[in-house]
């Protein structure tokens, strides 16, 4: 999964290469600075409104922050965001509680996204296209099952106590059951964390708003919400995260059919959405972890 990022280069190459690679650099001269400074201070608010959202959730822990950058990671280089959970791979911080809260998270930012989608879509007028049955189906999939899965304790401690002792199935069955129950406990805290999360969704989208008209594209934002919900779609398919840059192809087609940005600017706006995430992402997720380290030390 490290190497997954080879894959969005060729899937750039192939695009950048259909446009046109003179016209794509024609539109690197439309780039303003203003509306682009603007995003990263946007994405940077975004990005530690969910960080602090995790410490507030997990208590008043110093690690936290690192773990939620750690888990952003391992969710934008795995298939379906899998790798979200790989805090749970280091032994001092494997916990039910991380384990429920991870979960939880992730069900929020899927359902602030879903929701989005919809005010975007039934804003922009495309209702008519019947697109509401699919985005049924992907709430139901992606949010409504596995929370009702997951919650199912008793379903679990019973597959546990049906185990031999020391086995794998009957340890994940605890470790589960264990979830099961710290998730039932957060519901107290699950509406204001999702509100935290759709103010978070709503500055993504904003920054997003903003890199368009760094280009001089302003783009609406219900074109924005639509735009950003097929991207969270398609990084739950198998064999597209981020790193692979096909969920920004979906966004892209969105924002070129519906908003008319032309493909040469989408081609040079790709980059340099990249470029803008990653400049807030890593300068953070070095700090993050740095105070994970020092925490574990």
């Amino acid at each position: 999964m490290r190497h997954l990022w080879l894959v969005g280069v060729v899937v750039y190459v192939v695009a950048a290469s259909l446009v046109g690679w003179r016209s794509v650099l024609e539109a690197f001269t439309s780039l303003r600075t203003g509306p682009l400074g603007s995003a990263l201070g946007v994405l940077l608010l975004a990005q530690w409104t969910r960080a602090l959202k995790w410490r507030w959730a997990l208590g008043n822990r110093q690690d936290a922050i690192g773990l939620y950058f750690l888990s952003k990671l391992g969710g934008a280089i795995s298939p379906m965001r899998i790798g979200e959970l790989s805090p749970l791979l280091l032994r001092r911080h494997r916990s039910p509680r991380l384990g429920a809260w991870i979960v939880l998270d992730r069900l929020l930012e899927m359902a602030a996204t879903l929701a989005l989608g919809v005010v975007g879509i039934v804003a922009l007028g495309l209702a008519r296209h019947g697109l509401f049955p699919y985005l049924a189906v992907a709430a139901c999939v992606l949010v409504v099952l596995p929370a009702y899965a997951v919650t199912r304790r008793r379903v679990f401690v019973s597959i546990a106590s049906r185990s031999r002792r020391g086995t794998r199935v009957r340890r994940m069955s605890l470790f589960v059951a264990g979830m099961s129950g710290e998730m039932l406990a957060m519901r107290s805290r699950a509406p204001f964390a999702a509100m935290v999360t759709v103010f978070a969704t709503c500055l993504d989208l904003y920054a997003g708003i903003l890199l368009c008209t760094s280009f001089g594209f302003p783009i609406p934002f219900a074109l924005a919400a639509t735009a950003q919900c097929a991207h969270g779609l398609t990084t739950m398919v198998p064999f597209t995260p981020n790193a692979t840059l096909v969920p920004y192809l979906a966004a892209a087609t969105l924002l070129n059919r519906i908003g008319g940005i032309p493909t040469q600017v989408l081609a040079a706006l790709a980059p340099v959405a990249v470029a803008a995430n990653s400049a807030v992402f890593w300068p953070s997720f070095g700090l993050g972890v740095y105070t994970l380290r020092k925490v574990g030390s």
